[in-house]
């Protein structure tokens, strides 16, 4: 179990739960796009300087693999 209720309070979980969710896609984002930032942004929905900020967090490094657009 990710999470248990009992032993977790609603913000623990919700913090593990998301931590999980951006470990996952992120790095899958990232492959999928060829590190393009451009093509995330418009997949994700989300602006480029938050993927920036995001990619950063995770250490997802922009020189590993694409054009890092």
């Amino acid at each position: 179990m990710i999470v248990d209720p009992r032993t977790m309070s609603y913000t623990e979980a919700r913090d593990r739960l998301l931590e999980r969710f951006h470990h996952e896609y992120w790095p899958s984002m990232w492959k999928i796009c060829n590190g393009n930032k451009t093509e995330m942004q418009r997949i994700s929905g989300i602006t480029r300087q938050a993927i920036d900020k995001i990619l950063k967090k995770y250490g997802i490094d922009p020189g590993e693999s694409g054009t890092g657009d």
